[in-house]
């Protein structure tokens, strides 16, 4: 990474995590998104090391991608979550619900993204080609975590459902 690539991650981080509390309003919501985040990165990061690709100023980008495109399925989730009717009293019941409502959309959209993202690697820049291929595992990477690893923590460590904080546009 050069210092402009880990300047603009730094960027897109802080104001990602910032976007993150500001609608959902609860650290114990902004933490399990950071936690899914954090493992989506992980994954990719672990994938591409596998498969031998290098990590250049280009496909350094892809890590930034899949973070934003991680926060934007973790949003869309959590306020869901945060804003769906309280279901028995249980964060468990609500969770499912709102997943319910919520887990095609994220497929589909991610797995678009993944079509966008692979196609550039029909080209002939071997620069691309990785920049796309890890933008695409990331992507799929950050799907799965969102629909695993964000609803768990998010049930287990925020306080019971009539506990919530009412969301921003009750505020």
């Amino acid at each position: 990474f050069t210092i402009n690539t880990l300047t603009m991650f730094g960027m897109v981080l802080a104001i990602g995590l910032l976007l993150l509390w500001y609608f959902l309003r609860s650290w114990w919501l902004v933490f399990s998104g950071i936690v899914s985040i954090v493992v989506a990165l992980v994954i990719t990061a672990g994938i591409a090391g596998t498969l031998g690709f290098t990590i250049n100023q280009t496909s350094g980008l892809a890590f930034s991608i899949v973070f934003i495109v991680s926060l934007a399925d973790i949003i869309h989730l959590l306020m869901s979550y945060s804003r769906h009717p309280v279901v028995k009293n249980s964060n468990i019941e609500t969770m499912l619900a709102s997943m319910h409502g919520n887990v095609i959309a994220l497929f589909l959209t991610s797995i678009t993204i993944a079509i966008g993202f692979i196609s550039l690697g029909a080209g002939d820049s071997p620069v691309f080609t990785t920049f796309s291929y890890i933008a695409t595992m990331g992507v799929l990477c950050s799907f799965i975590t969102a629909v695993t690893v964000t609803p768990v923590l998010a049930v287990r460590i925020a306080p019971t459902s009539s506990a919530r904080e009412p969301d921003i546009f009750l505020r």
